[in-house]
């Protein structure tokens, strides 16, 4: 019941929520990432049975390069990226497939 969708992660749409959420470029510890809040919704159902499961999104063309983030009850999430074991908040720039990992 579950797909996958491709979500762009564009400059416009980074200045934007960089000036909606106040994030900034992770600097020298790695690559430039940028924060990616969302909110999953579940036809037919109830999105808190979704939490404490996780959002994964890899990127296109580099499926070593993924973000991730728990679902909250209310269904939001923030993704994150490890980077040489840092984790860096947001996700790099991209068009990344996105699918929903349920947890044990």
């Amino acid at each position: 019941m579950l797909s996958s969708l491709n979500i762009p992660v564009r400059p416009a749409l980074r200045m934007a929520v960089m000036v909606l959420f106040g994030a900034v470029g992770c600097g020298s510890a790695g690559p430039t990432t940028y924060r990616v809040n969302g909110k999953v919704e579940l036809v037919g159902g109830e999105v808190k049975h979704l939490a404490g499961h996780h959002i994964e999104a890899v990127l296109t063309g580099e499926p070593t390069v993924r973000a991730s983030g728990e679902i909250q009850q209310d269904g939001s999430f923030t993704l994150e990226t490890l980077h040489a074991g840092v984790i860096l908040k947001g996700a790099r720039e991209g068009n990344y497939q996105v699918r929903i990992i349920l947890s044990d």
